[in-house]
């Protein structure tokens, strides 16, 4: 809906929202796919790896990473809500997946606030 405004109302943003919106779209698909191919599974499996983070580093992260982590964040927000709004069987696994994406967004940014 935002990507379709923004085209309407021709702001400049509008093709990379657009192109947010059909990841996020795509995204979705595929979690369905998977679950419908899927015949039932574990519910500790998505929990025990989500606050597992690839860069769990001591070190600040970069703003590309920051940035990165960001559009991650709310691609996961937005599927785990769209879920909950659908009625999606899948829903709780996205909401545990963007729960921990939003906890190591706030880890991230809060190395980066020494930094500055």
């Amino acid at each position: 809906w935002a990507a379709k405004k923004a085209a309407e109302d021709g702001m400049p943003q509008a093709a990379e929202m657009k192109a947010k919106a059909d990841q996020a779209v795509r995204a979705l698909e595929a979690l369905k796919q998977q679950q419908a191919s899927q015949p039932a599974p574990a519910p500790s499996a998505p929990a025990a790896r989500a606050p597992a983070t690839p860069a769990a580093s001591s070190s600040a992260p970069t703003r590309e990473e920051l940035e990165q982590a960001r559009k991650e964040m709310n691609l996961l927000v937005w599927a785990a809500k769209t879920s909950a709004e659908q009625g999606m069987p899948q829903a709780a696994m996205m909401k545990a997946k963007a729960d921990a994406k939003v906890q190591e967004y706030q880890r991230m940014t809060q190395q980066m606030a020494p930094a500055r």
